[in-house]
């Protein structure tokens, strides 16, 4: 799960988020990092900006992200990340 600081206040649920809080070059930078290492479906929980940036670090992760219909209890948003296949040839 990604969750934009601001929408955080649903952190006693069981689900493992990494909470996006600080400067949004920050929140850019973290969300690369754990997109990268990514692949199925996750939720999304993000404010308007960090869901604009979510595209960027998708981008600089080479994945590539799905955003679905709404999660189970209102816990935001699912999505979809794909690895990009790499060629080696």
């Amino acid at each position: 799960m990604l969750v934009s600081a601001e929408r955080a206040p649903l952190l006693g649920s069981p689900w493992q988020a990494l909470v996006l809080d600080g400067p949004r070059v920050e929140r850019l930078q973290s969300m690369a990092e754990s997109l990268s290492g990514l692949s199925g479906e996750i939720i999304l929980r993000l404010d308007p900006v960090d869901d604009q940036l979510l595209d960027v670090a998708a981008q600089q992760a080479r994945v590539s992200i799905r955003r679905g219909a709404a999660a189970p209890d209102g816990l935001g948003i699912l999505a979809h990340v794909t690895p990009h296949k790499r060629n080696l040839a």
